[in-house]
C-alpha cells in the first residue's frame, strides 16, 4: 500500500502536480495570477482571491481579511474609489456609507485547492493598500501591495511601535435591478 502511495506521489511531481491539502497549503507557493477578488462578507469586508495557476486551467481560490486602515508609516487609508469599487464588485452603483471596525481571529476563511478539495481557516488579513482607481470594476485592478503581508507580522510604525489596524463594515446601495 505504501508503495502505491509514493508512486502516486513521484507521479503528481513529474506531471507538475503538488499535493495540496487545503488546511495547510500556503497560497504564495502556487505561482499564478490574481484574475479577480469576490466579495464573500461585507461586515467586516472579507474577500476571496481567485489564482489561476502558471501553465494551467486550474486555480486556487483562498479568503482573508482586508485592511482598511492602519495609523503608522506607511499611513493607510481605504479610499472612497476603492469602497465604490467593493460595491461594484457586488453589482452595485453607490456606497451607502463604511466604518472601520476590529474583528476577531476566530472568523472562518475558505481555502481550494486545485482539485476542489477546501477546509476553513481561521481569518488574517489577506490584501492591503488597496487603491482603486475611479472606474474600477473589480478589487483586483486594485492590488499595490503583495498579498498577506500582514498575516503574520503586525505592521510597526517607526522605532518598531505597534500600529492600530482595521477592517471595514460596508453598506451597498442601488444592487442589481429593483
Amino acid at each position: 500500500m505504501l508503495i502505491i502511495v509514493v508512486l502516486l506521489v513521484i507521479c503528481g511531481l513529474i506531471n507538475g502536480q503538488q499535493s495540496c491539502d487545503p488546511r495547510t497549503f500556503d497560497p504564495l507557493s502556487y505561482p499564478g495570477r490574481l484574475t479577480k477578488f469576490d466579495v464573500v462578507g461585507t461586515s467586516p469586508l472579507k474577500v476571496r482571491a481567485h489564482i489561476q495557476l502558471m501553465n494551467s486551467t486550474s486555480e486556487i481560490t483562498f479568503e482573508g481579511m482586508v485592511l482598511a486602515y492602519q495609523d503608522c508609516n506607511p499611513k493607510y487609508t481605504m479610499n472612497t474609489n476603492t469602497i465604490l469599487a467593493t460595491c461594484r464588485t457586488l453589482g452595485c452603483s453607490e456606497s451607502a456609507g463604511s466604518s472601520f471596525t476590529y474583528w476577531a481571529q476566530t472568523d472562518t476563511c475558505e481555502y481550494r485547492c486545485p482539485d476542489g478539495k477546501k477546509a476553513n481557516r481561521k481569518c488574517v488579513y489577506m490584501a492591503n493598500s488597496l487603491e482603486c482607481r475611479d472606474d474600477a470594476m473589480n478589487l483586483a485592478e486594485c492590488m499595490r501591495s503583495p498579498l498577506f503581508q500582514y498575516a503574520s507580522v503586525v505592521p510597526t510604525g517607526t522605532g518598531g511601535s505597534s500600529c492600530s489596524y482595521t477592517g471595514i463594515n460596508l453598506t451597498c446601495r442601488e444592487c442589481g435591478e429593483q
